[in-house]
Order: C-alpha cells, then structure tokens, then sequence
C-alpha cells in the first residue's frame, strides 16, 4: 500500500500531538503520564515538532493545513432535507400513535 507524503505527515503529526496533548494534561492534573519518547524519532516529534507547532499563531497552522491534500478539502454533498421526526421534545405525537388495548384500559368480556 503507497502512501503519500502528506498522509505520513498528517498520521504522525496527529499521533504525536496527541501524546503531546496527553503529556501536558497528565502533568497538569498530576496523572501518569504516556512513556516518554525512546528513539530519536520520538524525542523529535514530542520534543521537537508537538513544542513549534504549539507556538504557531493559528492562521499559519490553518494556512499549513489547507495546502496539504487531505480529507479536509474534500467537497462534501449536502444532505437531503429531513422530514417531521418522529419523536418530539417530549415524546410521539399522541395523535398520530395507535392507543393499544392495554393502554385504553382493562377489557370488558361483557360480564
């Protein structure tokens, strides 16, 4: 399976920044935290990257993300129009729902 440039990117970056974020928060709220990064791949993505990309303003992070293909620049179709639910705030429509013989009250046997 071929994958490109921009979805290793996009799959790391993503992975990364989640340790990262649970690092930051585990610390926060005296946690355990994720193991700390062994490899130096793993010491430059969470040492590294996750610190720098924190620090980008937010329009050059967005900006970033735009230029790079992914899912996010997918052209979504709208969904089709809905009709009435069928359960409204508080329940069916008592009018619209068929009362069963239980709910209508004990039988009579004409007795």
């Amino acid at each position: 399976m071929a994958f490109s440039f921009a979805r290793w990117l996009r799959e790391n970056s993503e992975h990364y920044l989640m340790i990262d974020a649970q690092r930051r928060i585990a610390q926060k709220y005296g946690r355990p935290a994720p193991p700390k990064p062994h490899s130096l791949v793993e010491r430059f993505w969470l040492d590294v990257f996750a610190p720098v990309y924190r620090r980008l303003p937010w329009k050059l992070r967005s900006r970033t993300i735009q230029l790079m293909p992914g899912s996010h620049r997918q052209q979504w179709t709208r969904p089709a129009e809905r009709g009435v639910p069928a359960v409204g705030p508080v329940g069916p429509d008592p009018k619209l729902v068929k009362a069963t013989p239980s709910e209508t009250g004990p039988e009579t046997r004409g007795e």
